[in-house]
């Protein structure tokens, strides 16, 4: 069967696909009307004439939803398995599952409408030295990069391991490549629905596999000629946030020199629903039933806020002035 063929057969089932070469690129310099309705089959003809492979594009009527697992940044070599490990069997079962041309693998799903958010990052890890090393010596092979070189090499801080493929209720966003596309593979199963609750257990779990840690950069900081540091800022450094959370249901699955992994409140089949980083003493949620935006990262003062006070900062001043914190000018 030809590669126009079967284009066809997504654009009968009403799914949106475009034609890519060699390299994964778009064939076609325009395809964003695609991105609202499939191309009819006149335009696949001629569209779809010497592609090297078909892009599936994600979100809009036909809600796909495709989880990307990019092993080749895995350092443990089983991040995969032990996602299917923490994932119920009766949502694995509902995937779609595909190998990509570098080793690792889709799972595709057809996504509620209220859960279509667009591309999103769901788990990273810190790059290496000897990947900042490879970052810095390929920026100094080329003449043009080698003066900002180092500055390449130090702004390389991270490789992404789980990512979405996705858009919005109305409009068609990321896209992934399906066989017969050169390098990728059907394993099992089809495009099959879940609801928001099972949408929501497999991002958490997803999440769950992040190492890196976004600084807080929304700082509620009520600062005044009365304080040499602020209640909010002397919180943030000696508050005690795990002990916040322990008093607010959540438990602790494991722990080491650098960071706490804790899991929600309720029952979860998950190993750990957050990260509460000790350096940067920052906490990073990855569900979005318990109050936290699980796209930013809490401070002490923020956890403390969000689960005593109802994320109302006003409210918490005055419990931290009552409590001793903050440091007055002399």
């Amino acid at each position: 069967m030809e590669m126009i063929e079967y284009a066809i057969k997504f654009i009968n089932k009403g799914y949106s696909v475009k034609p890519v070469n060699s390299r994964r690129n778009p064939t076609i310099p325009k395809w964003g009307r695609f991105q609202i309705n499939p191309m009819s089959l006149e335009e696949c003809d001629e569209l779809f004439s010497g592609a090297k492979g078909i892009a599936v594009l994600c979100g809009g009527k036909s809600r796909l939803f495709c989880m990307d697992f990019d092993l080749k940044y895995d350092l443990s070599g089983d991040l995969f398995k032990r996602f299917k490990k923490v994932v119920p069997k009766e949502i694995l079962e509902k995937a779609y599952v595909q190998k990509t041309i570098n080793n690792g693998f889709h799972m595709v799903f057809k996504a509620p409408d209220t859960r279509l958010f667009g591309n999103e990052r769901f788990a990273s890890r810190y790059t290496t030295e000897y990947e900042q090393h490879d970052t810095y010596m390929e920026a100094f092979r080329d003449v043009e990069t080698r003066p900002k070189a180092l500055k390449i090499a130090t702004n390389d801080k991270s490789r992404v391991l789980i990512e979405s493929r996705s858009g919005s209720a109305t409009v068609c966003g990321g896209y992934f490549l399906i066989p017969p596309s050169f390098g990728y593979e059907y394993i099992y199963g089809k495009f099959t629905e879940i609801s928001e609750e099972e949408y929501d257990i497999l991002v958490e779990a997803a999440r769950s596999f992040n190492e890196v840690v976004k600084e807080e950069t929304n700082h509620k900081m009520f600062t005044g000629i009365d304080w040499e540091k602020s209640p909010f800022e002397h919180y943030n450094e000696e508050g005690d946030a795990v002990e916040v959370l322990l008093n607010n249901g959540w438990s602790i699955t494991s722990e080491n020199n650098y960071a706490v992994r804790l899991r929600r409140p309720g029952a979860t089949d998950n190993t750990s629903s957050a990260l509460f980083d000790k350096k940067q003493r920052v906490f990073t949620c990855f569900s979005t039933s318990v109050g936290f935006d699980p796209n930013k990262s809490y401070n002490a003062s923020g956890v403390l806020c969000v689960l005593d006070f109802d994320g109302d900062f006003s409210r918490t001043l005055p419990y931290l002035v009552q409590n001793k914190w903050g440091i007055k000018k002399q």
